[in-house]
């Protein structure tokens, strides 16, 4: 199975077409946006390893949003596992 592009995501199941979500979207930024904030006063707190789980949480949650906005939505992992 070799993957290189969004066609083969949803050739093989892993990405779903959904219609655009503006409300979802703009949750997700909110909620990115608090977790860089976090982030942020975990490295003034010099708490390093909880300021990179938030900053991968943004990171992860910033990817969502842009699938959002791009009208795709992955397929849970339970789904896809028998590929």
């Amino acid at each position: 199975m070799e993957i290189r592009n969004v066609e083969d995501c949803l050739n093989f199941r892993l990405l779903r077409k959904i219609s655009p979500d503006k409300g979802k979207s703009q949750r997700s930024l909110d909620i990115a946006k608090a977790r860089i904030k976090e982030a942020e006063k975990a490295l003034q707190l010099k708490v390093y390893t909880y300021a990179i789980v938030e900053a991968y949480t943004a990171s992860f949650i910033l990817r969502v949003l842009c699938f959002i906005r791009m009208g795709y939505r992955k397929r849970a992992i339970m789904q896809f596992m028998s590929i």
